[in-house]
Parts: C-alpha cells; sequence; structure tokens
C-alpha cells in the first residue's frame, strides 16, 4: 500500500504537468519527502528490517508522513487535495492490523487535517472536517473487520494443527506430532551430549475390554492409561499415543529400567470404576542410541518390548 501511495504522487505529479499546471517549489519538496519516507517505510517493512511487532507503527508513521505532506499541499493548492486526504483515510485502517498504530496515527491526522481544513477554507472546512471523521470511521471499521478475521484465522489454523498434531481421544501427541517435535528433543541430545532414549508401552487386556464391555470402557482404558504415563515424564520428554493401545516415550538420557517402568506404570493407573473388569497392566519395552534416527530407536523399544511380553507369557 505504501509503494501504492507512493507512485499515486507521480501520477499526480506527471498529471500537473500534462495539464499545465505548475505547482510551487514546496509542493514538490513535499512530494519528494513524503515519496522518499513512504518507499523507505516499505522496502523496510517487506524486507523485514523492523521487528513484525513494529511493522504496523512504521506503516502508521508512514501515513501520517503522507497526510501532513497532503495537509502541506492543500495550503498551497486548495481543494484538489482533499480527496486524496479523504481516501487515505478511509483507507489505512484496515492494513495497520493493530489498533494502538491506528489511534495514535488517526488522532494526529484528525487534528492537523481539522486545523488545515479550518484555517485554509473557513466556509467549507467544517464540512470537509466531518467527512474526514467519517472516513477514519470507515477506516476503523474495516481495521475491526479485518482484525477479527486474523484472529479468527489463527484460531483456525490452531486448531487445524492440533487435529493435526494431537490425538483426539487423550490430547497426547500422535505419530504426526511426534515427528514433527522430535527434532527439538534430538537437537537437545545432542548440545548434552547424552542418548536418546524411546519406550514403548503397550496395554495388556484392551481388545478383551473392547469386545466384552464396550469401547467407551475401552477410551476410559486408554485415557487412564495416558494419564499415568503423564505422571512419569518429565519435562522434556514428549509422550506419544503411538496408536490403538501403543504409546511412545521419547527422552533425552539413559533408558530407564522396562520392568520397573512398567510396574510403576501400572500401579499409577487410576482403577476406579472398573469394578474389575480390566486390571490395570502395561508392557513395556525400551532402547537408547543416538537421536538421529527417531524411527529405529522406537522400532528397538517395540521389538524389547515384545520380548518382555514374550518373556513374561513363557513364566
Amino acid at each position: 500500500m505504501l509503494f501504492l501511495f507512493a507512485a499515486v504522487i507521480v501520477v499526480f505529479d506527471v498529471g500537473y504537468a500534462v495539464v499545465g499546471i505548475i505547482p510551487p517549489p514546496a509542493y514538490y519538496i513535499s512530494d519528494a519527502i513524503q515519496g522518499v519516507y513512504l518507499v523507505a517505510a516499505g522496502i523496510a517493512i517487506v524486507r523485514r528490517w523492523v521487528p513484525a511487532r513494529w511493522a504496523p507503527a512504521v506503516f502508521a508513521s508512514a501515513i501520517v508522513v503522507n497526510n501532513l505532506a497532503l495537509n502541506f499541499q492543500y495550503t498551497l493548492v486548495g481543494s484538489s487535495a482533499v480527496g486524496v486526504i479523504l481516501l487515505l483515510m478511509a483507507s489505512y485502517g484496515a492494513v495497520t492490523l493493530m489498533w494502538r498504530p491506528f489511534l495514535i496515527s488517526a488522532a494526529v491526522m484528525a487534528v492537523v487535517t481539522t486545523y488545515t481544513l479550518l484555517t485554509v477554507d473557513p466556509e467549507q472546512g467544517p464540512g470537509w472536517a466531518v467527512t474526514a471523521y467519517t472516513a477514519l470511521l470507515i477506516s476503523a471499521v474495516l481495521l475491526y473487520g479485518r482484525s477479527t478475521a486474523v484472529v479468527e484465522l489463527a484460531s483456525a489454523n490452531r486448531t487445524i494443527e492440533q487435529m493435526a498434531t494431537r490425538d483426539a481421544l487423550t490430547g497426547l501427541l500422535n505419530r504426526h506430532g511426534l515427528r514433527e517435535s522430535s527434532p527439538l528433543l534430538a537437537a537437545l541430545v545432542e548440545r548434552s551430549h547424552v542418548p536418546m532414549f524411546a519406550v514403548f508401552v503397550d496395554v495388556n487386556g484392551l481388545k478383551s475390554v473392547n469386545d466384552t464391555h464396550g469401547h467407551q470402557l475401552g477410551d476410559l482404558v486408554i485415557v487412564r492409561t495416558a494419564r499415568a504415563l503423564e505422571a512419569q515424564l518429565r519435562e522434556s520428554d514428549l509422550l506419544c499415543r503411538w496408536g490403538g493401545d501403543e504409546f511412545v516415550i521419547l527422552g533425552a538420557g539413559e533408558a530407564p529400567d522396562a520392568r520397573e517402568l512398567a510396574e510403576r506404570i501400572s500401579s499409577s493407573i487410576d482403577a476406579s470404576g472398573f469394578d474389575g473388569r480390566w486390571n490395570p497392566d502395561v508392557h513395556t519395552g525400551s532402547a537408547s542410541g543416538p537421536g538421529h534416527d527417531v524411527e529405529a530407536l522406537i522400532g528397538w523399544a517395540d521389538t524389547a518390548m515384545y520380548e518382555q511380553r514374550r518373556g513374561n507369557a513363557g513364566r
């Protein structure tokens, strides 16, 4: 938008030359100043030379400079500048996106424009001033509409992202979420010069619960197990519902003892409400190694879990 206003300045100057209107030199000086400021601000925003949180303020400052120059030109060439002033006031709010820069710049423009209009043309000035306030009100409405749409879009994107990376039943990471999050853990492992461990957890007896007592109780088994697993985690660990009755834990350091961990998890599962229809019991397998191949690490832990299960069945 700033580049557009800079282009409009050039068009107006060319138009004056074509029709034979020669404004005073001060007019062209003000055009040069505002044109350079508009282009510089636009480049700074586009190239991200200013932090994103400051971009609306830089944009609003460029609009204020534009408005000041147009007000000055109004004192030189009369009403031909009023239309551009009003267009500027009515259109810039939607692009500003943040209320504080908009309100500050709108207040500055309202004061300066009102003073200029009333001073230069006492008869028509009050009417133009009311129109200017109306233009700013339109700009505020556009800003409200766009900012609301941006907030709603951001919320929708967060919801979509959560749906893509989180398990709907437990709220834990799903496989995709684990793949998205594991590089951060791998970086921590590399910086700390420690291995990464994976624990594969399998809930014992879930199929029997589903077949005998229904999936509602089966879901409760999964949720209670997920909460028990969370209680075993450190802040840096990642917990994922791998699928069905399987969970995966990733962490930094040596792998925990699988049998001891299985006992702790089983004993910490809240068994209230099951009434003997399911006895909390999980199988676990663990593995540790470099953090660069998470899938292989999970595969080793899965194999270890099945070996533990076969060992328990043989006893």
